[in-house]
């Protein structure tokens, strides 16, 4: 059997995904509404509901950023 790479079974998974970020961050996103289940006490996500939740919270940020 050939595994997904859609669906993502953990915290590690998740974070490598959304390139690398820390739990800290990852919590912080999950606060904020990022879609993910916990089950059997691991979290699971699917990467398309991952980028859709990043580029409609990311279309409703403040005024663009200045980077310098």
């Amino acid at each position: 059997m050939t595994k997904s790479n859609k669906i993502l079974i953990g915290a590690d998974e998740i974070c490598a995904f959304m390139g690398g970020v820390d739990r800290r961050t990852l919590s912080k996103w999950i606060d904020k509404g990022l879609p993910v289940k916990k089950e059997e006490g691991r979290l699971v996500a699917h990467a398309e509901n991952l980028e859709y939740f990043f580029k409609s919270y990311t279309s409703l940020a403040s005024p663009p950023m200045q980077i310098r």
